[in-house]
């Protein structure tokens, strides 16, 4: 068993998610975040795909690590918000 921790939050990872509960997830965040900040997410924890190194996903998205980090960074902390944390429950 695996946990997946998204700022305050952990999701505990047992290797695949039921489709279900990856629809929810995706949906979740796709409605607090922009469209690359859940692609780093996604890509990032492995919600539809195998985990990906920052490294690995800046290749992907053109930009630097660095900017991959931020990005992620950025998503925790609006999912962290207290205006949003309603709809994480």
């Amino acid at each position: 068993m695996d946990l997946k921790f998204f700022g305050e939050f952990a999701i505990v990872y047992l290797g695949i998610l039921d489709a279900e509960l990856e629809h929810k997830v995706l949906e979740v965040l796709t409605k607090l975040l922009r469209e690359k900040e859940v692609l780093v997410l996604k890509k990032f924890y492995g919600i539809t795909t195998r985990e990906k190194s920052l490294t690995s996903i800046s290749v992907e998205l053109c930009v630097t690590s660095e900017r991959v980090r931020q990005i992620k960074v950025q998503a925790m902390r609006k999912m962290c918000h207290p205006d949003n944390r309603k709809i994480l429950v």
